[in-house]
């Protein structure tokens, strides 16, 4: 019984040094694992990803078409600087959308929406937030988002709030 509680002990002494050897600077995990392979975790880690949106994709389109194709989404958008005393977050946007009804206030609604995050950011999280553009669109966020990501490179995500439920 005292070898094998010896050998468990040896083996955790020196497994511990070699894993902490091979992490890298930014990650707590592995550079090269002997036994797993971590580029074909990451992929299939995309393909999953990709198997969620497909199927959140069929989901929408299994909806009427005829609903589908009578409304347009809005999206509001506002890229702002967040400054606190620990961090300094640079171009982030805040994107709300909703479905468009022909109403010309769908547009002030999701304005509206991004200003109470804004005060509830400033309230809670954050000393100073700094409004650097403004858009508004009759596409989705999302499609929004990535057209704004190829101009603006270092732009980043907060969230895309449902105008909608509100």
């Amino acid at each position: 019984m005292r070898l094998f509680i010896r050998i468990v002990t040896a083996c955790l002494l020196l497994g511990t040094p070699t894993k902490i050897l091979l992490a890298g600077s930014a990650s707590a995990e592995p550079l090269k694992s002997p036994v797993f392979k971590m580029n074909e975790i990451r992929s299939l880690n995309d393909f999953i990803s990709k198997q969620k949106h497909t199927k959140a994709g069929r989901e929408h389109t299994s909806e009427s078409s005829d609903a589908l194709s009578k409304t347009v989404r809005l999206c509001s958008c506002q890229i702002v600087d967040l400054v606190s005393s620990n961090y300094d977050h640079r171009h982030v946007a805040l994107l709300a959308e909703k479905a468009n009804y022909g109403s010309k206030t769908d547009f002030i609604i999701t304005r509206n929406l991004i200003e109470k995050e804004k005060k509830h950011l400033k309230k809670m999280f954050y000393d100073k937030i700094k409004l650097i553009s403004e858009v508004h669109q009759t596409v989705s966020c999302r499609s929004l988002y990535f057209e704004l990501k190829t101009v603006d490179s270092q732009l980043q995500l907060y969230e895309i709030l449902n105008a909608d439920s509100n």
